[in-house]
């Protein structure tokens, strides 16, 4: 398997607002325009071209509720999901994207966008990954180069699709530990879906939202991480300087990721299946 990125964002923020489109749009083209969508749509079906500002952002705002008869009458009711926009670049650099909306009945509930794209050395990942951050108001960010040498060992649990399909979803860091050992995720309504507990894995950047207050020691992360940026909002930071580390020597990162967990978080923070 050849390596690939993937960049994930989960938030409160809501990602189908006016104008959110046309700002994504504008974010990835003065970043790296090679990484513009070429087809857009929904559930798969990307039907429309986008060859401009104006038609991506004309994608936004539509009602795409998904529906389902009830009664004898035939009469629609919504399940209650909202379907986002999906994207897709077929010519270099391919990737594709999608906008995963909160459900309609819980105001508490979250949204994510997630990017997953070929690998090119020479794209600033990085600062695509900080605007991003700040322009989805992100309770939690990563971006990750996957390598051979890492997807080898990924197995069918939950954590391990967490990482090859990016981590994003509040049941990503919201479980918890019943008197039994079990883990349990919040219900849709449940007030706990705020309270974020855990990672699945530390990515090679991550942002960590003020839903992660008290999860983990910010000054012992500060003398272990590098690229680190503060806000009001949040908390950002790379394991080792350049995204490439990954693949030039995926030992010498994993080792450093280890260090970093070990320093910066306690020990019930990163929990597996």
């Amino acid at each position: 398997m050849k390596p690939y990125v993937i960049l994930a964002l989960t938030t409160f923020h809501d990602l189908n607002s006016d104008g959110f489109g046309a700002d994504l749009y504008s974010l990835i083209s003065q970043i790296e325009p090679r990484l513009l969508p070429q087809r857009a749509g929904w559930l798969g079906t990307l039907s429309a071209s986008v060859t401009s500002i104006e038609d991506f952002a004309a994608l936004w705002r539509n009602d795409r509720q998904i529906y389902t008869s009830q009664g004898r009458c035939g009469k629609r009711e919504s399940t209650g999901i909202n379907m986002g926009v999906e994207w897709t670049r077929r010519s270099a650099i391919k990737n594709k994207g999608k906008i995963i909306h909160r459900g309609i009945k819980f105001s508490n509930q979250a949204e994510a966008l997630v990017l997953h794209s070929e690998w090119r050395a020479r794209v600033d990942w990085l600062e695509l990954f900080r605007r991003l951050c700040l322009l989805t108001k992100a309770a939690h960010g990563m971006l990750h180069l996957y390598c051979p040498d890492e997807t080898s060992g990924f197995g069918p649990d939950k954590r391990s699709l967490y990482q090859r399909e990016g981590i994003h979803g509040q049941q990503a860091f919201t479980y918890s530990i019943d008197p039994y050992g079990i883990r349990r995720p919040p219900g849709p309504g449940d007030p706990n879906l705020k309270t974020f507990r855990q990672l699945p894995e530390l990515t090679w950047a991550t942002w960590l939202g003020s839903n992660f207050d008290g999860q983990y020691d910010r000054r012992s992360l500060k003398d272990m991480v590098v690229n680190t940026a503060e806000t009001q909002d949040g908390f950002l930071f790379t394991i080792t300087d350049q995204l490439g580390d990954i693949m030039d020597d995926f030992v010498s990162f994993r080792n450093r990721r280890d260090a970093v967990k070990a320093s910066g978080f306690p020990e019930t923070f990163f929990q597996t299946d």
